[in-house]
């Protein structure tokens, strides 16, 4: 994953990417992306370190399977 980190907080689109170990266990990672629209996460997925990455996954790398939540946000603007 530190592959990944560097290419993708360089790319146009990418507001915040980072990648840290659970402090409860130091055996699970946790990845917080926010990018500025589903384009850019697209583009970031396309990236030859995030294939690399998902060859290593698949590969039986991982003891369990990725969990995945996507938010969109609608809007930013605070209530009145």
């Amino acid at each position: 994953m530190g592959d990944v980190v560097g290419p993708s907080r360089r790319m146009p689109g990418v507001l915040h990417f980072d990648v840290a170990r659970d402090v409860t266990d130091p055996n699970s990672l946790l990845a917080v992306e926010v990018f500025e629209d589903r384009a850019t996460l697209d583009r970031q997925e396309e990236q030859p370190e995030v294939a690399a990455a998902m060859e290593l996954f698949e590969s039986g790398a991982l003891v369990a399977e990725p969990e995945y939540t996507i938010y969109e946000v609608v809007s930013a603007d605070s209530p009145a």
